[in-house]
């Protein structure tokens, strides 16, 4: 576990392996239900250990590592400030992507007016930094949901959606959260069920979306929410 110098001994600062056990569990829980694709966002911190995890197996889904590279992170002056989040992509063999609806303008078409550009744009690789539109959510976003501390930005979810669903596909999110997926699937007329361990929150997501929310944990969830609830 990382820790800091004692005299004779590591101290362990947090317990990485319990958690990104935990991670995993929650992939091979996700894996149980055969879907095309899942997608796992988690904290810098944790990558060495998860991705060393998930390779180690040999799972029935192919696994792309992608970075979410964002602006607003959290400043430092004695360090580099923390600005990317990684993120997994599992999908079965075979899976079509929809890459022309997230296409976006190339750097010939921004930056050079090159009349060679394709006039339909790009492409985005793995290293996703549409600066502006995909910035970390801060508190006085208009999005930003104020009873809740951590949120993706609708921009960055709606890439996923976008370019793994088609129009009246199933999209499940396992921690709901604010209510993100919820919201951004409605938008695109995707269908969503969102699963969340607080009370508290399935309401203010329910009273927002009318979207179907299930109360309790990813592994176990145990009500849902419907219109008349």
């Amino acid at each position: 576990m990382p820790g800091r110098p004692g005299r004779d001994k590591i101290i362990p600062i947090f317990p990485v392996f319990p958690y990104t056990t935990w991670l995993e569990q929650m992939a091979c829980a996700a894996m149980g239900h055969e879907p095309d694709v899942f997608w796992v966002s988690y904290y810098w911190t944790w990558d060495v250990a998860f991705k060393a995890k998930v390779y180690g197996h040999l799972y029935p889904y192919n696994i792309k590592p992608y970075v979410w590279w964002y602006t607003f992170g959290q400043h430092q002056n004695r360090d580099n400030g923390s600005c990317f989040r990684p993120m997994l992509r599992f999908s079965r063999q075979g899976v079509k992507w929809n890459t022309d609806a997230i296409r976006e303008p190339s750097a010939r078409q921004r930056e050079y007016n090159d009349k060679r550009a394709n006039p339909d744009g790009r492409v985005p690789g793995d290293v996703w930094d549409c600066v502006w539109q995909e910035s970390r959510v801060c508190g006085t976003f208009k999005e930003k949901r104020k009873w809740h501390k951590n949120q993706h930005p609708e921009a960055l979810i709606e890439r996923m959606i976008l370019m793994s669903t088609k129009p009246g596909d199933l999209v499940i999110d396992m921690f709901a959260g604010t209510g993100t997926v919820n919201r951004v699937c409605k938008q695109l007329n995707r269908r969503c069920i969102g699963i969340e361990i607080s009370p508290v929150y399935c309401e203010k997501i329910h009273a927002e979306t009318d979207i179907a929310i299930v109360a309790g944990s990813a592994s176990n969830a145990t009500k849902l929410f419907d219109g008349s609830s």
